[in-house]
């Protein structure tokens, strides 16, 4: 079974946002709403990275949408590398079937990810 991860534990403030980036709007919809619009046949469930200060904030935009994901916290945020090793929390994971999405990639082409899953 596929499962996308999406470390979304950034707090924005190399933006100078005082919300977290993966909440940020692109054209209306919130950037995490775009990535789960593009993942859902991928993975109805996908994997979160949060952090304990915006945990909330994400998930309550997520759910606003209608989205289920599962999440898995980055006690401190401490870069991307340290949020991709929290998957290690979630039991049952094979990592040989993980595909990786940034959560503040704005434009996630289906067809670009489609090219990385025939690889």
């Amino acid at each position: 079974m596929l499962r996308v991860l999406i470390p979304a534990a950034g707090l924005g403030t190399r933006t100078n946002l005082n919300y977290p980036k993966a909440i940020h709007k692109y054209k209306k919809i919130p950037i995490i709403v775009r990535i789960l619009k593009k993942t859902y046949k991928y993975d109805n469930k996908p994997i979160i990275v949060l952090n304990k200060k915006n945990q909330n904030q994400i998930s309550r935009v997520i759910n606003n949408y209608g989205f289920e994901f599962q999440k898995t916290i980055q006690n401190k945020p401490s870069g991307m590398l340290d949020a991709i090793l929290t998957i290690n929390k979630i039991k049952n994971i094979k990592l040989s079937n993980v595909i990786l999405i940034w959560g503040d990639l704005c434009n996630p082409q289906r067809v670009t990810i489609n090219k990385l899953l025939s690889l």
